[in-house]
């Protein structure tokens, strides 16, 4: 965090754990397309964001093996899925994902959905694994309020993550989500800060470039996790950080109070 031009800036999270402001999402992603991203990554930290659903975590270990990439400046996400969480016990399913991934921990490990009726115990499963040090921190994605709530009230620990769909076209319900979210120390992650290829024609009539609104995220401290195939893309998306990139044109004159209002308006 002290050399934007080479490092992210990072986000403290948790207990003593800290996480880049902006990284890497990975879904649909082969070893080609990671391979294409990191050979010529530039920065000394890195977040790399998967899930087992993904089906790339291999992909992912083989293009870091052929990269001068250092895992112990490298953040890794995975998510247990849908179905692990249906078939397995949490330890099977980090397994699988640690031996994929050719590590012996990871970073933070996610429920990627409460939308089985279990998801407690599966919490109670990933606080222990983390005691046991196997991952370093635990969290969440996709999860309500309610069910949020929920895995508090009957272990009282709240994740130390929400990883869910943040974007300009946010509705009132996930604005208070994340509320909610900050006001218990959650750290929030934007999954598609962009809102996906479908919203694409839309961004023209915000007025907003995709730089300036993942600098708008970093304010409300947020961490994004855009996706590409491409690294010019990339680059763009880190450069939104940059000591080179000064200030003014992060943020037009008005600009900051304009993005504020699109949050604040539903508070």
């Amino acid at each position: 965090m002290k050399d934007f031009n080479t490092r992210l800036p990072e986000f403290l999270f948790g207990s003593n754990g800290a996480i880049p402001c902006c990284g890497v999402g990975t879904f649909s992603l082969n070893e080609k397309d990671l391979l294409n991203l990191f050979c010529r990554y530039r920065f000394s930290n890195m977040l790399l964001d998967t899930a087992a659903k993904y089906n790339n975590e291999k992909d992912i270990a083989a293009a870091l093996r052929s990269s001068s990439i250092d895992r112990k400046n490298t953040f890794i996400t995975s998510k247990m899925s849908f179905a692990q969480q249906q078939s397995m016990v949490a330890r099977q399913a980090l397994s699988e994902s640690l031996e994929r991934l050719e590590t012996d921990y990871l970073d933070l490990y996610l429920i990627h959905s409460p939308r089985y009726d279990y998801f407690v115990d599966t919490w109670r499963q990933l606080i222990e694994l983390q005691s046991e040090k196997l991952v370093r921190h635990i969290g969440v994605s996709n999860f309500t309020e309610e069910n949020l709530q929920e895995i508090w009230d009957h272990t009282r620990r709240w994740p130390e993550v929400n990883q869910i769909a943040v974007n300009p076209f946010v509705n009132k319900e996930t604005v208070d989500l994340i509320r909610f979210c900050q006001e218990r120390n959650i750290l929030v992650e934007s999954a598609a800060p962009f809102g996906g290829a479908e919203r694409k024609d839309e961004w023209c009539n915000l007025h907003i470039t995709r730089q300036k609104y993942l600098f708008y995220l970093y304010k409300l401290n947020i961490v994004s996790i855009p996706s590409t195939k491409h690294y010019g893309h990339m680059l763009e998306n880190f450069n939104a950080f940059s000591n080179e990139v000064p200030i003014k044109d992060k943020f037009s004159p008005g600009d900051e109070s304009r993005f504020m209002r699109h949050y604040d308006e539903h508070k």
